[in-house]
């Protein structure tokens, strides 16, 4: 018979297993949202200075993307070729431009922190059968009827792990 403290250490942690399940859903619905509000409306390309080195010029912004780097705010370039957007002086202007390129740097680490909690929910769903399984149950699987895992015929407690 397992001791006092362990018992109510495995009742502690079983009653308090959904709360962090729920707070991680409710991130991912919100990172959810956040990308949804940025896709199309950011700029994968750089900023580049036109007339940089020559003496008395007015500095010239441009965005400039990689060879075949399409864009979700400025389309696809031809093949082979790179989409160069002129933004120019105007202090406006070039603010919007920086401001939507920061935007992509923010979308990518949102993609990133998704696909970071899908995998760790589709890695706790694969614990969480473990430990049912470890226990004598039988876990349904998401397409199966039943709603709660079922007790195993014939299970045995194993002697040794």
């Amino acid at each position: 018979m397992p001791n006092q403290d362990t018992i109510r250490w495995l009742r502690r942690l079983a009653g308090l297993v959904e709360n962090p399940i729920i707070a991680r859903l409710h991130e991912l619905e919100q990172v959810t949202k956040a990308l949804d509000r940025l896709t199309g409306w950011t700029c994968t390309g750089r900023v580049h200075w036109r007339d940089r080195n020559t003496p008395g010029k007015t500095l010239k912004m441009v965005v400039i993307h990689s060879i075949d780097q399409a864009c979700p705010l400025h389309g696809a370039p031809e093949t082979g070729k790179r989409l160069r957007v002129y933004v120019g002086t105007d202090e406006e202007r070039q603010a919007v431009a920086v401001a939507v390129i920061q935007d992509e740097e923010e979308r990518r680490g949102l993609e990133q922190r998704k696909e970071g909690i899908e995998r760790a929910l589709h890695r706790c769903g694969y614990n969480l059968c473990q430990f049912y399984e470890c226990l004598g149950y039988t876990v349904p699987r998401p397409d199966q009827p039943a709603l709660y895992p079922e007790p195993r015929d014939g299970w045995e407690p194993p002697l040794q792990w």
